[in-house]
């Protein structure tokens, strides 16, 4: 059967003499609902279009940049390898594009004074010169931990001498930042040519109007490409990248991907985790890079680190577009080696060529690693509220549930395609190194929701069209019908009137209460459910807040002071970890109870459309030749195929609702949490003399209550403010099918004007030949 297309659609309702103009003189009720459903179809067709979003996340030195190399460029580089510093919080975009490009949007001069202030301030007695030179600066996010020195220094280096680890005096990068932000230098360090040039390109970058450069490949400009890509990726430019996107002709991403390499995980930043939050809760899929050691428990605090898991709190259980976590381990060829050589010291003539070692080796580590991935999220199970614990179970097992394992060598593929004798290959074919494997479950992660997509589309396209249908079908019925005597029809019109009277009262009871849901009950709902998990949430935060106490005094000043820092190996972040208790509670009783409920009463309405106009067509049916039975047939399919559509309304504006709460929940509540620490460390009480009873008090007394208190309504703005969009959506589909009693009263019974304008034969005639004429038109097939 022919494909029906969107066009198609369109030619046959926009079109000359097309139906919107038909409908518009005999059906003008029809025409605004026919045009909003196709309108929200539009829509539908611009998101499938949408690639789909892969994070990739990893520890330093898993190998995660020679992977993303790999899968998309097989022997090109695209990617430069190792992390630009712990500060940089640059997200890495690479999509399909036929010429390859790479598209810039740098930070504006703030982000390099930054750095300038932080430096100053630790090489100044009392950083009264940065104050006064540098009023951009925030001292507050400039912290003078030695973690922090160590890192805008780093930064610095990168600035001003093109490598984050070549040494070199603080007033020598001082004075390089400031001529790069125009200010005079002030130690006079003579700066080398090299730097020189550097220095000025980066003033050119922080000068740049709308801070954006596009750099295509073009022909002869290959090398020169790949290195001012590198000099964006990784290079002297990386600090003050805020997005940088790839363009490459791969057919991995020519099958609808668009992959993302996620910054690193090091010293805490705002920058960082706004980044790689927004990236995780957009994506339907997060590619988890590990080495050899496997799911650790360094890779379940990433997960959740990186709000993965708690992302996840917002999809019902049964959401079948939910984010899959793929796990993916590399360098296992380093096992699969030692394996052999272990058997060739043994027994020489025994051992087995490579690839049987690296098979072995790869077949053990799916089923360890999927023990490993239960295992080690066991810990966000229980560590969290009780209240909580069944939900977050529940994504532990959802997420357990659609695992991919993928074990592969990156750099025995890109051996096997190279075939060069400095890099000699250990394997025969490029199956056996699990990279093709990989590439293809990356490829049926966009067919499934170029699928999923199409079939919601044919879904919508089918209910357009039955709807459309039907319309001209009801029109066509009614000048085919016999002009019964006038007084006949007002006859037939008061006994269906009186029939109708009793459900005429009950739809407006209904539509009432539904309205009334809508506007007080839902609002009031959100507001409740908020009160109450936020109740939780406090609690919540004070049980995290407790096991603070036991941090070294250094420790918890700098969890405080700069939102984030390590105490041992274990990462702290005071903001997410807050943030993360603050939302978990609220996911839940939105997910599980207020969209839940919200789809529940906008079907039941839809249902309740039907049900009160069933009676009149069984009325109609029951009326014999005073009622023709193709008039009353068409109004039945009308009715069913409107029900359907109003079904889905609900469900398309409340899916959207969900992915824009959970995105813009989590930014808002984590400002809310981190500017109450600023406002402890601006007071002067994070430092001096009793600052280790101060702080306690502060997170004891004070912390857990004022950022429940600070995140509630930012909270509320955020879900009502969404809330309004969709009400206003449901309520506009609603309006546009007002009244289906009286739809069906009219559409048997003439009123007095329409039995004299049907009088006319010739004009029948005209009509009916328009009418059936655009149902002959009308597109078949499937979508």
């Amino acid at each position: 059967m022919a494909k029906r297309t969107l066009e198609e659609l369109r030619g046959w309702f926009d079109g000359k003499d097309g139906l919107r103009e038909f409908l518009a003189e005999h059906a003008p009720d029809r025409v605004e609902q026919l045009d909003a459903d196709l309108k929200r179809i539009d829509t539908l067709e611009a998101l499938r279009k949408d690639p789909l979003p892969v994070c990739f996340l990893g520890g330093a030195g898993v190998g995660k940049s020679t992977l993303l190399n790999t899968v998309v460029g097989g022997t090109r580089s695209l990617l430069p390898a190792g992390g630009v510093g712990p500060l940089t919080a640059l997200a890495t975009r690479v999509a399909f594009a036929d010429k390859p490009f790479f598209e810039a949007r740098y930070h504006g001069k703030d982000k390099v004074n930054q750095v300038l202030f932080a430096l100053e301030r630790a090489f100044t007695s009392d950083g009264a010169a940065a104050t006064k030179d540098n009023a951009e600066g925030d001292p507050e996010s400039a912290g003078t931990g030695t973690e922090k020195r160590t890192a805008y220094t780093q930064l610095a280096a990168l600035l001003i001498r093109g490598d984050q680890f070549k040494h070199q005096d603080l007033p020598y990068l001082m004075d390089g930042l400031r001529r790069a932000l125009g200010a005079e230098p002030r130690w006079n360090a003579p700066l080398e040519p090299e730097d020189l040039r550097r220095i000025e390109r980066l003033s050119e970058v922080l000068a740049s109007p709308d801070r954006t450069r596009r750099v295509e490949l073009t022909s002869g400009t290959e090398a020169a490409f790949y290195r001012e890509l590198h000099e964006h990726a990784a290079g002297a430019l990386a600090p003050v990248i805020r997005e940088l996107e790839v363009g490459y002709n791969s057919p991995i991403l020519k099958s609808g991907l668009v992959l993302v390499d996620l910054p690193g995980v090091g010293v805490a930043n705002d920058e960082y985790q706004e980044v790689t939050a927004e990236w995780i809760r957009k994506a339907r899929a997060v590619v988890l890079v590990v080495d050899r050691a496997g799911f650790t428990k360094a890779s379940a605090d990433l997960l959740k680190e990186t709000t993965f898991l708690n992302s996840l709190l917002h999809d019902s259980p049964d959401e079948p577009d939910s984010a899959q976590l793929v796990v993916v381990a590399t360098k296992l060829d380093q096992p699969a080696a030692a394996e052999r050589q272990r058997i060739r010291d043994l027994d020489p003539g025994s051992a087995q060529p490579f690839a049987h070692y690296f098979e072995d080796v790869c077949r053990r580590a799916i089923e360890v690693m999927r023990n490993q991935v239960e295992t080690q999220l066991v810990s966000f199970v229980e560590d969290g509220a009780l209240a909580t614990r069944d939900a977050r179970d529940e994504v532990v097992k959802r997420v357990v549930a659609r695992l991919s394992v993928y074990p592969l060598s990156a750099t025995e593929y890109r051996a096997l395609l190279l075939d060069d004798d400095d890099a000699p290959r250990r394997l025969k074919r490029i199956e056996e190194s699990g990279i093709p494997a990989f590439q293809e479950s990356l490829r049926a992660m966009a067919a499934s929701r170029l699928d999923k997509f199409e079939a919601r589309i044919s879904a919508q396209e089918g209910l357009w069209l039955s709807q459309a249908r039907t319309a001209v079908e009801m029109v066509v019925a009614k000048w085919e019908e016999d002009n019964r005597a006038e007084e006949e029809a007002q006859r037939l019109k008061q006994e269906l009137e009186e029939f109708s009277s009793s459900l005429r009262t009950e739809l407006a009871n209904r539509e009432g209460a539904f309205r009334n849901f809508l506007s007080e009950t839902m609002p009031s709902l959100i507001e409740a459910e908020l009160e109450r998990a936020s109740l939780e949430a406090e609690k919540a935060i004070r049980a995290r807040l407790r096991k603070y106490r036991n941090f070294h005094w250094r420790v918890l000043q700098a969890a405080i002071r700069r939102g984030g820092t390590f105490h041992g190996s274990k990462k702290v972040e005071l903001p997410v970890e807050l943030t993360l208790e603050f939302e978990e509670p609220l996911a839940v009783v939105w997910s599980k109870k207020l969209l839940v409920e919200l789809r529940r009463r906008t079907k039941m309405m839809g249902e309740d459309h039907v049900q009160l106009v069933e009676p009149i067509v069984g009325w109609a049916r029951n009326q014999g030749a005073r009622v023709k039975p193709r008039m009353v047939e068409t109004l039945h399919e009308d009715l069913k195929a409107g029900t359907s559509s109003l079904g889905q309304v609900g469900r398309e504006a409340i899916d959207e609702l969900k992915e824009t709460v959970k995105i813009e929940l989590y930014k808002q509540v984590e400002k809310a949490v981190r500017s109450r620490c600023q406002s402890f460390v601006k007071s002067g009480e994070a430092e001096g003399v009793g600052v280790l009873s101060r702080m306690i008090e502060f997170l004891d007394d004070n912390l857990g209550p004022s950022v429940v208190e600070a995140a509630k309504p930012k909270a509320k703005e955020v879900l009502l403010h969404n809330y309004d969009k969709v009400r206003d959506d449901i309520r506009t589909v609603f309006r546009q099918r007002a009244n289906p009693i009286q739809l069906a009263v009219s559409a048997l019974v003439d009123s007095h004007e329409e039995h004299v304008r049907r009088s006319d034969a010739q004009r029948r005639k005209v009509i009916l030949a328009r009418g059936h004429k655009l149902l002959e038109a009308c597109p078949k097939g499937s979508a």
